[in-house]
């Protein structure tokens, strides 16, 4: 894409320019005409454009970016000497980035992967899950012992 609007381009290789000087920290004024008003506004789209250009990327981008996230979703597993804490955050933060590319997971899919990726040492108090049909089915058995109890 080629890129005419000239003002914007000056605002992002060059920063937004003020008429004023501005004290460090401080507001920048509101503007005080309508060539203000515009220039601001194209100053703050140039900006917005940039954003998104440099953070979101191309569609090709995007594409790679959620196939590497389902892959590493695919391969979770807990590390050697990782604490619940340590492997929850982990996998709590892929399932943050996966909703970023609009991947949709279903919350008891989501449950029992995790349940699942937990290392041998985790597998004593998670074997009734791992065998179970439905985590749901797991956690009304769950609440009904702790009434018995």
């Amino acid at each position: 894409m080629l890129l005419t609007d000239y003002a914007m381009w000056e605002v992002v290789e060059n920063g937004p320019g003020t008429d004023e000087a501005v004290p460090e920290g401080a507001a920048r004024p509101p503007p005080r005409s309508d060539a203000d008003r515009k220039r601001r506004e194209t100053e703050m789209k140039a900006l917005w454009t940039a954003f998104e250009k440099r953070f979101s990327g191309t569609k090709s981008t995007k594409r790679n970016q959620k196939a590497i996230l389902k892959q590493q979703y695919e391969n979770f597993t807990s590390l050697k000497n990782e604490s619940m804490t340590e492997i929850f955050d982990r996998f709590n933060k892929l399932i943050g980035e996966l909703a970023t590319v609009d991947v949709k997971m279903d919350k008891d899919d989501v449950n029992r992967k995790f349940v699942i990726s937990l290392g041998e040492e985790w597998t004593i108090y998670t074997v009734s899950f791992r065998e179970g049909d439905d985590l749901k089915d797991q956690r009304s058995r769950g609440s009904r012992r702790g009434k018995e109890l």
